[in-house]
């Protein structure tokens, strides 16, 4: 198992496909940050880094590169070749699961932290006030992030499913919109209250008190 985690983890940093989703993200989260404070959507870094563990945005780019690194292993018949060796599916898949728990993990939290520095070069970022405002940001960033992993697990459950690259991405990408749709026609209220136990639509409630947002707490 520690062997999977080093080959993977080695495979991760190695990966160029992994940094232009970097390259990606954070031009992407530049760009947002630039918006808001010219629209006036937020009014310090201390908002604009809070609100940004809320959106849903990264969830496409984890959900891109959990089927792009477990698909191309099965495209190279890496996966078959260490089954052939003896090492067993469990080690393989929990192996995989961790080193793409770290690039969610840098993914999911590289957004907020542009967002957050782009708000604070034009409003300043806020003074944290007392010992609750810390203990509201940590909930936030512990939350957000155990949600996103959830995810995680989801898509790469997919993509060992599939065994395929666009297939996973293809099938992680529509889980969003099949959710927002089914939120919207389905009659039965149970079934209703049941999608929104979906980390997806819990990301969406992740933050809970609007005024601690504004900073008037």
């Amino acid at each position: 198992m520690k062997n999977l985690i080093k080959f993977n983890a080695e495979r991760l940093k190695k990966d160029k496909f992994f940094y232009v989703l970097i390259l990606s993200v954070t031009l992407l989260s530049i760009l947002s940050g630039f918006q808001d404070t010219v629209q006036g959507n937020i009014s310090s870094g201390y908002e604009g880094f809070i609100k940004s563990y809320s959106d849903i945005f990264m969830s496409f780019f984890i959900a891109v590169y959990c089927g792009y690194f477990i698909g191309s292993d099965f495209s190279s018949k890496i996966i078959q070749r260490q089954i052939s060796s003896g090492i067993s599916r469990k080690d393989i898949v929990i192996s995989k699961l961790i080193v793409l728990m770290i690039a969610s993990f840098i993914i999911v939290n590289l957004y907020p932290i542009i967002v957050g520095i782009m708000g604070s070069l034009k409003y300043g970022f806020l003074p944290i006030k007392d010992y609750n405002n810390i203990l509201e940001i940590v909930r936030i960033i512990i939350i957000s992030n155990l949600c996103f992993m959830s995810l995680t697990s989801i898509y790469s459950l997919l993509g060992f499913a599939t065994q395929s690259i666009g297939e996973t991405i293809g099938i992680s990408l529509a889980i969003p919109v099949v959710i927002s749709m089914l939120q919207g026609i389905i009659p039965i209220e149970f079934i209703k209250k049941s999608i929104t136990f979906f980390p997806l639509s819990q990301i969406k409630n992740v933050i809970i008190n609007k005024n601690f947002i504004d900073g008037t707490l």
